[in-house]
């Protein structure tokens, strides 16, 4: 027992000044990879949708013998491309059969066609939306 109190020993400045500068880097550079990860992962997905613009040109609401068709077209004039899906027309909220795009990819500056079968009703506003790859909503209201 004498010999525990009578050997009184304390890491040295030098020793704990280091330790501290060690898991003052270390803590840092964790930080540091984490909000940077963040902030990349935000830019691929979120905050391209911000840039997305689609001007919704005009809609055409037209019939053949072999069924009535809505047909959308849609002009890119934001900063980025914006990817379209087989879901990216709706109306009124709903997706109707048989989408089909005159290009999967629309660049900027570049408009091209979103058509579909749908049963319209002459007279009647339907609610057509265009919805992007990264989900992004664009929505215009057009009289049949």
């Amino acid at each position: 027992m004498d010999w525990f109190s009578s050997r009184r020993e304390a890491v040295s400045p030098i020793v704990s000044t280091l330790l501290l500068i060690v898991i003052t880097v270390s803590a840092f550079s964790l930080v540091y990879y984490a909000a940077d990860s963040w902030i990349r992962s935000q830019r691929r997905g979120p905050l391209l949708r911000l840039k997305e613009r689609i001007v919704i040109e005009d809609v055409w609401f037209t019939s053949n013998s072999t069924g009535k068709y809505v047909c959308v077209y849609i002009r890119n004039i934001g900063k980025v491309s914006i990817g379209l899906f087989s879901s990216s027309l709706r109306v009124n909220d709903a997706v109707p059969s048989g989408v089909s795009f005159s290009s999967a990819t629309l660049d900027i500056g570049k408009g091209g066609w979103v058509n579909a079968s749908f049963a319209w009703t002459g007279g009647t506003t339907y609610k057509i939306t265009i919805v992007t790859d990264r989900g992004g909503e664009f929505t215009t209201y057009e009289t049949a």
